[in-house]
């Protein structure tokens, strides 16, 4: 599960996604002890002239983040600090125009896998009872 959205008004070198995609899934795992494989980083790009503040046209670098419920309020606060400065190293963009959100949701109301995910800190039976499945 943990979900992150890149949405930018311009379309980022293959390179740059990498690096960011790497940087937020690194981050995400050492702050939550989640497992990388449950980390999806999805880019979109909304174009020039299609997001605007204050009715005023602005260039877009935000990221969207939906993570499994029961992190910390300081584990939020650094997520959302790190993936801030990961956007301004991809982007260039100013710190101050950087626009990044993390949500939480419970691990029940999630599938992937075509099963509901674990709560935070079962991910290791769960991935048994997956292995044992898939053999």
């Amino acid at each position: 599960m943990p979900r992150y959205d890149v949405y930018t008004s311009v379309e980022l070198p293959a390179e740059k996604k990498a690096q960011l995609a790497r940087e937020v899934t690194d981050l995400h795992v050492a702050l939550t002890g989640a497992p990388p494989s449950f980390c999806r980083v999805v880019f979109s790009v909304v174009g020039d002239g299609n997001c605007f503040v204050a009715g005023e046209e602005q260039p877009d670098a935000s990221v969207r983040g939906i993570i499994r419920d029961g992190r910390t309020r300081e584990n939020v606060k650094q997520l959302l600090e790190g993936i801030s400065e990961a956007m301004h190293r991809a982007t260039g963009f100013d710190r101050t125009k950087i626009v990044v959100s993390v949500g939480q949701r419970p691990a029940w109301q999630v599938m992937e896998g075509g099963r509901v995910l674990p709560s935070p800190g079962d991910e290791s039976d769960w991935l048994d009872a997956d292995a044992a499945v898939s053999h």
